[in-house]
C-alpha cells in the first residue's frame, strides 16, 4: 500500500510541475513587455503608418 501511495504522490508532483510550467508559458506568451502581444502591437503600428502614408499620398496627388 505504501508503494502505491508513493507512486501516486510522484504523479501528483509531476502534474503540479507541469501545471506550473504551462502557467509560466502562458504568462510569458501574453505579457505585453515581450512575446506575441508586443510583436502584434509593433506589426499593427507599422501597418497603420503605411496605410496613413498611402492615404496622404493619394489625397495630396
Amino acid at each position: 500500500m505504501r508503494l502505491k501511495a508513493q507512486a501516486s504522490l510522484e504523479y501528483l508532483f509531476m502534474i503540479i510541475v507541469m501545471v506550473v510550467i504551462v502557467a509560466m508559458a502562458i504568462r510569458y506568451f501574453f505579457d505585453p513587455r515581450f512575446g506575441t502581444i508586443k510583436h502584434t502591437g509593433k506589426l499593427q503600428d507599422s501597418i497603420e503608418s503605411k496605410i496613413s502614408q498611402s492615404m496622404e499620398n493619394e489625397i495630396n496627388n
